[in-house]
């Protein structure tokens, strides 16, 4: 029981941390339409900035907040320089520019911050001793903090997408129009004699940039 219960909690953990990495992956495609594989590698080097943030003398919450924005804003600016001017219809050449990112990202860590493990200070206390045991096994802090900050971000995602809804009542003569590109929809069971009829419409060209 002692066994089944510590891999419950291991997989509880490791399972949060691909909650994550999958959020992340979901929110920037539906944003944008592209697969970002340099992602992981941006996360990966805006936590060495971090390290050298602490180690300028930073408390570490103000070091992650601070290289959290940073991160926004490289990837705000990566998005606006590298891939916007390629187009809504760029899929493979996109592609090819997040392998770059990854490439550069991922040399530059090296070169900067070199090859060996890196000590980074814990938000939360995460020695032998602070962990809450669960019929024999240890839940440790640090991943109960992962857990209740996924569940917030999901919750705070979930408030925005909510305030976001539209919901129509169908009248007869009614005209609904929607970019399939720039909002998801779904459909309710209705009454199959109430009479839809409903026209896709495609318009070639690029998207104007604002």
């Amino acid at each position: 029981m002692d066994l089944l219960i510590a891999r419950l909690i291991d997989g509880l953990n490791n399972g949060v941390i691909y909650g994550f990495l999958g959020l992340a992956l979901v929110c920037v495609y539906r944003g944008t339409g592209y697969l970002n594989l340099a992602q992981g590698e941006m996360a990966m080097f805006c936590a060495y900035l971090a390290y050298s943030f602490v180690g300028w003398g930073f408390p570490v919450v103000a070091a992650i907040v601070v290289v959290v924005l940073i991160g926004a804003a490289g990837g705000a600016v990566a998005e606006r320089v590298l891939v916007r001017p390629l187009g809504r219809h760029a899929e493979y050449s996109v592609l090819l520019v997040t392998i770059g990112i990854f490439l550069a990202l991922n040399t530059g860590a090296g070169v900067i911050w070199g090859g060996n493990p890196l000590n980074f200070p814990t938000v939360v206390p995460n020695g032998r001793s602070d962990y809450i045991s669960i019929v024999g096994s240890r839940l440790h802090y640090q991943q109960i903090a992962i857990l209740v900050i996924l569940l917030a971000v999901l919750g705070l995602l979930f408030l925005g997408i909510k305030g976001m809804e539209y919901r129509h009542e169908w009248q007869e003569g009614d005209l609904v129009i929607w970019d399939n590109c720039g909002c998801m929809h779904r459909v309710v069971p209705y009454d199959e004699n109430s009479g839809r009829r409903m026209h896709r419409t495609t318009i070639m060209g690029e998207e104007r940039v604002a």
